[in-house]
Formats: C-alpha cells, sequence, structure tokens
C-alpha cells in the first residue's frame, strides 16, 4: 500500500488504528487519525481473562493515539472520552471535527414509500439492538395514545426502521421482541416494522415524519438525527451524548430524559401545535446548513490539515 501511494504529504486514517503506525514506522508523511470513539472504552472486561486479553489491544491504541501527529474526534463527548481512556498516553487535545451529511443526499420518487400520508407518523430509524432502546419508542408510543385517545383520528402511527441483518441473532431475536412488544402494548396495528430500509425509502420518511425518534443513550455523535435535520425535520432525542451538541432543544428539536414518558410527553407536544414541528424543522435545516454540511466539513478539515502542517 506504501508503495502504491508513492511519498504523501499527509495521511488521513479513520477507525483501523495499525496505519497510524505502518505510515509512522515506514514514511514521512504527516498522519492525521479521526477518532470515532476509543475502542478500548467499547469492549467488555466481566472477567480478569477478558482484561489480560485486552491489555496489549489497548497498549497498541493507546501508542497509536500518541504515534499519530494529530488526533481528530467526531464531538466534545467523545473528546471527553478521549481525554479519560489515553491520559496516561497523550495529554495533547484532540481537534474537533463534526461529521456531515449531503443537504441533497438523494432523490425520492412517490413509490419509494406512499401507504402513510405526510404528517401522520412518528419515525424512528436505528439498527435493530438493544443498546439503540426502540422498545422505549414503542412504550411511548403508547403513553401517546393514551393522551390522545379522546381524539383517536387525529393519532399519529409509529414507524420503526432501520438496519436488520438476518445473520446476526441479536437483530433478529430484538425484533421479535419489538413486535411482541406492540402486540401486548395493544399498539400493533398503528405501528409498522421496516427493516433493512432502502435508502430513497429511508430519506422519504425523514422528509414525511412529524418527528424523529432518537432513543440511545450517550451515542457518541449520531448522524440519524442530523439526516433528520437536514430533511428539515425535528429531533426528539435523550438528553446525552452527542445529540446535545447537535440538537437545540426547544429550537430545532427536543432533548429529554431517557424515559418513556419524557418521550410522550415530546411527542403529545408536537401533536397539540403541529406548527411547532414544522417551525423546529426549519431551523433544524437551517443549523445543518450552517454547521454540518459537506462544504463545513471539508473546509474544517483543509483547515485543520494546514494548521498541522505548519504546526
Amino acid at each position: 500500500m506504501l508503495f502504491e501511494l508513492g511519498s504523501p504529504k499527509t495521511v488521513i486514517i479513520d477507525q483501523a488504528i495499525m496505519p497510524v503506525l505502518i505510515f509512522r514506522l515506514f514514511s514521512k508523511a504527516q498522519v492525521i487519525f479521526y477518532c470515532h470513539f476509543p475502542d478500548k472504552l467499547l469492549t467488555r472486561r466481566s472477567s480478569i481473562l477478558r482484561r489480560l486479553y485486552r491489555l496489549p489491544f489497548d497498549a497498541l491504541e493507546g501508542l497509536a493515539m500518541k504515534s499519530a501527529h494529530h488526533v481528530l474526534v467526531n464531538s466534545k463527548f467523545t473528546a471527553a472520552a478521549y481525554a479519560a481512556a489515553f491520559h496516561g498516553w497523550t495529554r495533547r487535545p484532540p481537534a474537533l471535527l463534526y461529521p456531515s451529511v449531503r443537504l441533497n443526499k438523494c432523490k425520492t420518487s412517490a413509490r419509494d414509500f406512499d401507504s402513510i400520508r405526510a404528517g401522520s407518523f412518528f419515525l424512528s430509524i436505528n439498527r435493530f439492538e438493544r443498546k439503540k432502546r426502540l422498545h422505549i419508542a414503542i412504550h411511548a408510543f403508547k403513553s401517546l395514545r393514551v393522551q390522545l385517545s379522546s381524539r383517536e383520528t387525529e393519532a399519529p402511527y409509529l414507524i420503526l426502521g432501520g438496519g436488520y441483518d438476518a445473520r446476526m441473532q441479536e437483530n433478529v431475536k430484538y425484533y421479535v421482541e419489538l413486535q411482541r412488544l406492540a402486540h401486548s402494548l395493544g399498539v400493533a396495528n398503528e405501528t409498522l416494522f421496516l427493516p433493512s430500509l432502502r435508502e430513497g425509502t429511508k430519506i422519504r420518511l425523514l422528509q414525511s415524519c412529524i418527528a424523529l425518534l432518537y432513543t440511545p443513550i450517550n451515542e457518541h455523535f449520531g448522524i440519524t438525527p442530523l439526516e433528520a435535520m437536514a430533511a428539515g425535520r425535528p429531533v426528539i432525542s435523550c438528553d446525552s451524548g452527542g445529540p446535545c451538541e447537535t440538537v437545540l432543544s426547544g429550537k430545532t428539536g427536543l432533548l429529554v430524559a431517557k424515559t418513556p414518558q419524557a418521550f410522550a410527553n415530546a411527542m403529545f407536544s408536537l401533536c397539540q401545535d403541529r406548527s411547532q414541528s414544522r417551525t423546529l424543522g426549519r431551523s433544524a435545516r437551517t443549523r445543518v446548513q450552517e454547521m454540518y454540511s459537506f462544504e463545513c466539513f471539508t473546509t474544517t478539515l483543509n483547515t485543520l490539515i494546514h494548521a498541522a502542517g505548519t504546526s
């Protein structure tokens, strides 16, 4: 790989740490690493054997962070995690580079999704994994339907879509659990499951929903809220992790506690005043244009590369 690249002046490495050490050892290039979250903080250490097994990998990761000329992180939340994970290796603070979304990512057609009218549903898009807490959306939806019981004809639907891999046991089990939960709560007929969404369908749903429900806690950044905001829709998210930086509560969405009732109350607020959803959505798209567009990303990245090269 090094021979194919020739003699690059700057190398930007994403996620994998070993290339950092390889380029530092065998090239004169300036090495920049983009850290989405420290790998050592994502692994389970439930036993002594697990902790011993991770020791060399943790050491390699720390050495890579120390060896990189510069480290970028995707959020202030990740920057804090980086400082905690590698304080023994390096005290140099990473630079902040927010990920981006393209405002005109793809065009959709009516055939992508036209069975539910726009503005009649809340949307949750995430991988079908327990840590994404999709069950919170179903419990919140049930509470919302109870609050709107006197206005049954105006009550919205819930659509749960996202990444699903039939080869992944957790995906399969959790998907079945969520379907059973919807049945047990009496909202199965008002809940639509759409695993493995096509890109065009996803964008059309984002453009048409009342709001996006984002239920994970301590998410490192969260790209789906940005996609919803770029589509001009507000986000209801837990008040933790990356969404605390991207979503301005009361201006581009609503940040709430991690409980189903907190989500239900925010959903009820938007149902009570549909104009609020439109107002928040317009501000959300403006925020993406100003801070999270691809143009913002490239401008910031070029500035950081130039600054790193002159330091």
